[in-house]
């Protein structure tokens, strides 16, 4: 491997023939992962119920009860949380659906939210969450930067119609708009924040049996796996990388050489990338 590193900065759309694809495996000896990254896919998650019947979390990243946290909620087939408001804002990402979101809780038409889909609703607005899915239990991801807190309270009377909280926010996934970054390989969608300039939740669809090419980043990763077949092996030549499917967790520490395939052969993989600061990327020569 030359030690020369290309820098990538501005993100103008690069050929796939001059990165090559991404490579899991070097041959000869064995490769260990990196100690300092991490990998925990759902089905390793323990969830608690927070309300029995009905919602239960599993918190993969951080300490929900005293600070920023990525939690999953998984709702039960055709239930939903009442009425309730938390005091702290909270981004949520669907991961299994459908779901709505209204805010308040008695909004006429809150909209039904698929895979991908992002819903931000403000700190102290009332709301409630309902999986409309009658056969299969709802999975949704929250992201807070504080403590997370349930405040159970009474729906606001719906006569005459209630309309959407107007700081409440709704992207659905087929309104995200993505931006090409390496032609036939890699693209990107913008859910909250800019990618090009600060913290931010962004999903990045790699297509099916291709892969990035080995690189890394000056600020560490934080991933959920939403479709696909993902492998994230770090160091890139590690020669038994984990394969994550939907709900896995993965982490990337900064400057740690990695690369990022798809190895499912005819579904493009999505995951969610949330970094507290703006992406970049730094290519190996190889």
């Amino acid at each position: 491997m030359s030690s020369k590193l290309v820098r990538v900065l501005g993100f103008a759309a690069m050929s796939a023939a001059a990165l090559g694809c991404g490579d899991s495996g070097s041959g000869g000896n064995e490769v260990p992962g990196d100690p300092a990254a991490s990998w925990v896919p759902l089905s390793e998650m323990t969830f608690d119920d927070i309300i029995p019947g009905i919602v239960s979390f599993a918190t993969p990243w951080g300490d929900r009860a005293v600070g920023p946290h990525a939690t999953f909620a998984r709702v039960a087939a055709g239930k939903g949380i009442p009425a309730h408001l938390h005091s702290n804002d909270v981004r949520a990402v669907i991961f299994d659906a459908p779901m709505e979101i209204p805010v308040p809780s008695n909004e006429t038409e809150p909209g039904s939210l698929t895979l991908g889909s992002y819903m931000f609703v403000p700190g102290m607005a009332q709301h409630a969450m309902n999986c409309t899915n009658a056969t299969a239990d709802c999975l949704f991801l929250i992201l807070q930067e504080d403590a997370f807190n349930f405040v159970p309270t009474d729906p606001p009377p719906g006569d005459p119609p209630v309309a959407r909280n107007p700081d409440a926010e709704m992207k659905k996934f087929e309104n995200v708009e993505f931006v090409e970054l390496i032609p036939g390989i890699l693209e990107f969608g913008p859910l909250y924040g800019d990618f090009m300039t600060g913290a931010h939740g962004t999903i990045a669809r790699v297509k099916a049996g291709t892969g990035i090419p080995p690189h890394w980043h000056s600020l560490e990763v934080r991933g959920f796996v939403l479709q696909g077949m993902v492998e994230v092996p770090v160091p890139f030549d590690q020669t038994k990388p984990l394969t994550m499917t939907s709900g896995a967790y993965f982490l990337v520490p900064a400057a740690a050489e990695h690369a990022m395939n798809c190895v499912s052969e005819t579904t493009d993989c999505l995951f969610l990338m949330v970094q507290d600061g703006a992406f970049d990327v730094t290519f190996l020569d190889m």
